[in-house]
């Protein structure tokens, strides 16, 4: 087979004069002439100098407020283990549950729970900083709220969970025989 490219265009030439392939335009040999002498003797010095770029005025900063203050501003972030806070929302169950016979409790009384909602209620120290902790990871509380529902599948998505969902997180299903660590964020405001 005979693949003639004397009527190609020229960028489907794929072979110059000398039999390579070559795709990459020509270089005259004015381009080298007109290169700063700065550059032909130390081609870093050239790359550095940056006297000719436009000088731009940013109106406004780049970084935001919170990048900008010093690390010790800033409230700091304590991790959790996902079980540990598991364990400890249903050790408190009761307290965020509105009823004595309530089996559910709801995202509004965990926030009643947090002080993001007004209450008459009390909750303890510690029940107020793990429905804290629970309502600034929303994964860990979509997963909880779905859980399990009747003949072992998932639940409905319906705002609540019960002691039964508790129990599924804790001893959900093993990742490669190991039951794996899940951190959940908390910053104190």
């Amino acid at each position: 087979m005979l693949i003639s490219t004397s009527n190609a265009s020229a960028f489907l030439a794929l072979f110059n004069d000398k039999g390579a392939i070559n795709n990459k335009p020509q270089v005259g040999t004015d381009v080298v002439e007109r290169a700063p002498q700065a550059s032909l003797a130390s081609p870093p010095a050239a790359l550095n100098d940056h006297s000719n770029l436009p000088r731009i005025k940013r109106s406004a900063p780049l970084l935001s407020r919170r990048v900008e203050q010093p690390t010790t501003d800033r409230p700091p972030v304590v991790h959790y283990k996902q079980d540990a806070v598991m364990k400890k929302i249903k050790e408190h169950f009761r307290e965020y549950a509105t009823g004595e016979n309530d089996r559910f409790v709801n995202v509004n009384e965990l926030k009643e729970a947090a002080g993001q909602v007004p209450t008459t209620r009390t909750f303890s120290a510690e029940a107020t900083l793990y429905a804290k902790i629970l309502l600034q990871n929303p994964r860990a509380l979509r997963e909880l709220d779905i859980g399990i529902g009747d003949y072992g599948r998932p639940g409905a998505e319906d705002g609540r969970f019960d002691i039964e969902n508790i129990d599924h997180m804790l001893t959900k299903p093993i990742f490669l025989g190991r039951h794996h660590i899940v951190l959940l964020r908390y910053q104190p405001n």
